[in-house]
């Protein structure tokens, strides 16, 4: 199964949240150097960028490998693809939490 930005995009509609944000992107490819433009075109420096994602290949590698932040919550189905040993990550610029409830004590402490 593959996601387009349509279905992206009407995932954010529906949740009721899309007008708590100033912006919003949405990747087709989601690697270092697709972050990497995204930051450069809102002017956010890495070191200010926080993701929160459920792949440790797509949402938090990527990120983490500029310098920002990854915040890696677990979903009990993850498509093999996404998958990676824990033990190829850095060892730091990322943390897991078991679910987004957490995650404000989290951003608090950062």
């Amino acid at each position: 199964m593959c996601f387009t930005s349509l279905d992206q995009e009407s995932k954010l509609a529906r949740s009721g949240l899309a007008e708590m944000f100033s912006g919003v992107e949405i990747l087709s490819e989601k690697n270092v150097e697709a972050y990497r433009s995204v930051l450069r075109r809102r002017q956010i420096e890495p070191k200010e960028f926080v993701m929160v994602g459920n792949s440790l290949r797509s949402d938090i590698a990527p990120v983490v490998a500029l310098g920002a932040v990854g915040v890696h919550i677990p979903y009990p189905l993850t498509w093999h693809h996404e998958l990676i040993p824990e033990d190829a990550m850095p060892s730091e610029g990322w943390h897991r939490l078991p679910s987004i409830s957490e995650f404000g004590a989290l951003l608090d402490s950062l």
